[in-house]
């Protein structure tokens, strides 16, 4: 058995083998992001709220997480009953692909 006379370089001389991977994909920096941001977010706009809500800043935010959720809850109803993926997507003609009757836009 022969004997690579040349030591390997870096790390790789005391026996480490690269393991892990080298890429993020978006999923790694959307919850990178959640990470560092959201724990953050709110100190920006304190004192705006504060003053603008009259001290009472977890209400304000409850409320807006309500209505942040019925939005969602609307707008998930709304693209299960659209027959394409934009409904947006003007069309050759000039035309919008919006249905009548269905989810208002906007």
């Amino acid at each position: 058995m022969a004997v690579d006379p040349t030591p390997p370089e870096g790390i790789e001389r005391y026996g480490y083998t690269q393991e892990l991977r080298r890429s993020l994909t978006f999923r790694d920096l959307v919850v990178y992001g959640l990470i560092f941001m959201v724990p953050i977010a709110p100190f920006g706009i304190f004192g705006s709220v504060f003053q603008g809500s009259g001290g009472m800043v977890a209400l304000a935010y409850a409320v807006g997480m309500l209505a942040m959720l019925f939005t969602a809850a609307r707008t998930r109803r709304c693209r299960a009953r659209s027959r394409w993926p934009d409904r947006s997507t003007p069309t050759p003609g000039g035309a919008s692909r919006r249905r009548s009757g269905s989810c208002p836009a906007g």
